[in-house]
C-alpha cells in the first residue's frame, strides 16, 4: 500500500508515506504544531496540496516537501473542511489557488482570523488553563494526549503575531475535477458530517481517497457542529467509490476497511451516548467516563469523553424532539 519513507523528505512536523507514483500522505507528528494530516499530489505539470496543517512552520515544511518531490511549487491547495489544523497553513502557499466548498470557504473567512485574534489576546491564559486541566487528569494516556495537543496550540500561539488567515479563492458545491498531465483529482462533497461541510479528494485511476476528517483512523473522532447521522450517510457514499487506499485526516494510511471501522465507532459511540441520556447522567459524569479498554490504543485519547458529551447532547435533542 505504501512505499518506505527512507528516500523521502523528512520533517519534525510530519512523516511522509508514498501511496503511489507522485502521491504522498503527510502524517502529523503529535505535539509538533502540525496536528492534521495532509497530502501532496503530482497531477502532471501541476502540484496539488490537500490541507495545510496548523502552523506556518509545518506548512513551510509541507510546501518544501512538495517542491522537492514534484519539482515545482504547488499550484492548487484544497481545504477539506474549516478546522485550523487543516487550513491555518494556507498563507504559506502564496502563489497557489486555494479551493474549498462554498460553505467551508465562508466559515474559514469568518472564523480563522477570529481565532487568531483570540489567541493573540488571550493565548497565554488559554495555554495555562489547558495545561492545568491536563495536569489534573489521572489517566496517563489522556493526559499525554492533552499535553501533546497543548504543545500543538502553543506552537501556533508562538507564531500568531505573524500568521495571517487566508480564505479559499475558488469554491464548489458538490464536485470539481482538476485535470493534470498525469492524472485527474476529483473533489467531492456530500454535505457535512464531521463539520457543516466536508470534502474529499479522489484519485480514481489510483483508487486513493484523501478523506479529511471524515475518517479518523483508529483515533477518537470529534464532531464540531457536525451531524453524526449525516456522517454515517456520507460514509456510505464513500464506500461506493472504488477505493483501495484511504489517506485519513488523522491516523495512519489505511485500506477501505477504514470506512467500516469509522462507521462502527460512530454507531458504538452513539449507543453509549444514548445510554448516558437514558441514565440522566450529568455533563460532569459523562466527562468522567473512563476510557474503555477497546479504545486504549486509539489516538486522541482525550477525545473519547469530548465526543461522548457531544453525542449525548445530540441524542438528548433527538429524544426530546421525538
Amino acid at each position: 500500500m505504501t512505499t518506505p519513507t527512507a528516500s523521502l523528505p523528512t520533517s519534525t512536523f510530519f512523516r511522509l508515506e508514498q501511496l503511489g507514483e507522485g502521491v504522498y500522505h503527510a502524517i502529523a507528528t503529535p505535539g509538533s504544531g502540525s496536528l492534521g494530516n495532509a497530502g501532496i499530489i503530482d497531477l502532471g505539470g501541476q502540484t496539488l496540496v490537500f490541507d495545510t496543517m496548523m502552523t506556518s512552520a509545518a506548512a513551510r515544511d509541507l510546501r518544501a516537501a512538495a517542491e522537492r518531490l514534484t519539482g515545482r511549487a504547488p499550484r492548487y491547495v484544497v481545504n477539506s473542511h474549516l478546522h485550523i489544523d487543516h487550513t491555518m497553513g494556507n498563507g504559506v502557499f502564496e502563489e497557489a489557488v486555494i479551493i474549498a466548498t462554498t460553505a467551508t470557504a465562508a466559515l474559514i473567512a469568518i472564523e480563522n482570523e477570529a481565532f487568531l485574534r483570540e489567541l493573540r489576546e488571550h493565548g497565554a491564559e488559554m495555554d495555562a488553563k489547558a495545561r492545568a486541566e491536563a495536569a489534573a487528569v489521572s489517566d496517563p494516556a489522556v493526559r499525554l494526549d492533552m499535553e501533546q495537543q497543548n504543545d500543538d496550540y502553543l506552537a501556533l500561539l508562538r507564531e500568531a503575531g505573524e500568521t495571517r488567515s487566508r480564505p479559499p479563492d475558488v469554491t464548489f458545491e458538490s464536485r470539481l475535477t482538476i485535470h493534470g498531465g498525469r492524472r485527474q483529482a476529483q473533489l467531492i462533497s456530500w454535505g457535512g458530517g464531521h463539520t457543516p461541510s466536508d470534502a474529499v479528494l479522489y484519485l480514481p485511476t489510483e483508487r486513493i481517497l484523501f478523506t479529511g476528517d471524515l475518517i479518523f483512523y483508529r483515533c477518537h473522532a470529534s464532531i464540531d457542529r457536525g451531524d453524526p447521522a449525516e456522517w454515517l450517510r456520507i460514509l456510505g457514499e464513500m464506500e461506493r467509490l472504488d477505493v483501495v487506499t484511504v489517506a485519513p485526516g488523522h491516523g495512519e494510511v489505511a485500506s477501505r476497511e477504514a470506512f467500516a471501522e469509522q462507521r462502527a465507532y460512530l454507531e458504538a459511540m452513539l449507543a453509549r451516548a444514548l445510554q448516558t441520556v437514558e441514565a440522566s447522567e450529568t455533563d460532569e459524569q459523562i466527562a468522567a467516563t473512563p476510557l474503555p479498554a477497546e479504545y486504549r490504543d486509539y489516538g486522541f485519547a482525550s477525545g473519547f469523553a469530548q465526543t461522548l458529551q457531544a453525542l449525548a447532547t445530540y441524542q438528548h435533542a433527538r429524544t426530546t424532539s421525538a
